[in-house]
């Protein structure tokens, strides 16, 4: 369903000429939907799962639970701040 969604925006922006068409046609809740869970390309979400996959692997070594609240603003800026100012690749080089 969702590439029926694309293929049709796609065809109503690029085929169509401007006089046949609105400028900012409306569009349906499931078309807004679908649009919108076809953002982020693939490579988005690789980057994106790699990176919690770091921060994990972070909050794991430090053996701070990931599932815990972190108590204060404070606390967490600590956390986010040496992990962020003490970066190591997994060889152990800076």
């Amino acid at each position: 369903m969702g590439n029926n969604v694309v293929t049709t925006l796609l065809r109503s922006l690029f085929c169509e000429k401007m006089a046949d068409r609105d400028r900012f046609p409306e569009l349906s809740e499931s078309e807004l939907t679908s649009l919108l869970d076809h953002k982020n390309s693939d490579n988005t979400k690789k980057a994106t799962k790699v990176a919690l996959n770091v921060i994990r692997d972070y909050l794991k070594e430090r053996k701070i639970d990931e599932d815990s609240p972190v108590g204060s603003k404070d606390k967490l800026a600590t956390v986010l701040s040496n992990f962020t100012l003490k970066p190591e690749k997994k060889s152990g080089e800076l």
